[in-house]
């Protein structure tokens, strides 16, 4: 009797190194580093989303795959295939199906598509500790650095994004130990479109109770909570909205308010993002170190 064969593929993780041993993939890889076009022939359905995967380790430290699919409706079917071939989630670059003054700085997409770019330009906010069941969970929602691979839509690509200069001067970095008057903190809050409520629900909302100020901005998958001694800030942490449990204590954060953009006449375009190690490249060519892959 034959003895079998032991299998090195024990999850599907496993299929990316036989990828990268297969007939080709070396000369692609090289290709798309030098910014030039790269073809796989008889790739389809989840075998592009392993495709994508190989290719992501190619890129160099910090940087980020992009990969472009005809389809806005493709876009989350392909994310999921290929967060089975990664060990961290990819990120998606969402897009609207209507104008984006349609819509207000709350708004899901417009805070998914800002998460992006603040994944692409800032490292996050660094952590002081995270409560013991909780880490796992922490380390999921904030992964250190740009993200490996980014999945969005042709269509994604064409809508505006405010520029990098509006970002930033819309954005405040609040630090543990700074002196802030809470009463004006609230009241940048609600110039810039923010509903005072008497609990978060949604992105958005913002709460005050007592020395409490609870935020969760639009680009936020958690709720911040500042506690003030007087006009001291004396703690930032991270919160789960449901629960109310501390989710990850911060000693700075950055809040970013800004409202969706409206397309400028194409002799005025804005760009996209600003170029750069893991970015979107403002020309509509990839940045160094990035590299660029479509879904036929």
């Amino acid at each position: 009797m034959r003895a079998r064969r032991r299998s090195d593929i024990a999850s599907l993780a496993d299929l990316v190194p036989v990828v990268h041993r297969a007939d080709g993939f070396a000369e692609a890889a090289l290709a798309l580093a030098r910014g030039e076009a790269a073809g796989i022939d008889g790739t389809w359905g989840s075998a592009c989303a392993l495709a994508s995967g190989a290719f992501s380790r190619e890129t160099p430290p910090g940087g980020t795959l992009l990969v472009v699919l005809p389809r806005m409706a493709d876009v989350d079917e392909f994310a999921a295939d290929a967060a089975g071939f990664l060990d961290q989630p990819p990120s998606v670059f969402p897009a609207w199906e209507t104008r984006p003054a349609e819509h207000d700085a709350a708004d899901p997409v417009f805070g998914g598509r800002l998460r992006v770019l603040d994944e692409l330009a800032t490292p996050p906010c660094p952590p002081l500790s995270k409560g013991g069941r909780e880490q796992g969970r922490a380390e999921r929602r904030q992964p250190p650095g740009p993200p490996r691979i980014v999945v969005t839509s042709i269509q994604a690509l064409l809508q505006p994004v405010p520029s990098r200069a509006d970002r930033e001067a819309a954005t405040r970095t609040l630090t543990v130990g700074d002196e802030l008057d809470p009463e004006e903190l609230m009241r940048w809050l609600l110039e810039r479109g923010f509903d005072r409520v008497p609990a978060l629900e949604a992105p958005g909302e913002f709460a005050m109770h007592g020395g409490i100020l609870d935020v969760f901005p639009a680009d936020a998958i958690d709720p911040l909570r500042l506690e003030f001694f007087g006009d001291e800030i004396e703690s930032i942490r991270r919160f789960d909205v449901e629960t109310q449990r501390k989710v990850e204590e911060l000693r700075q954060c950055r809040l970013t308010l800004v409202r969706p953009v409206e397309a400028a006449p194409p002799s005025a375009a804005p760009p996209l993002t600003k170029g750069g190690p893991g970015g979107v490249a403002e020309d509509g060519k990839s940045p160094p170190g990035t590299a660029r892959a479509g879904r036929p």
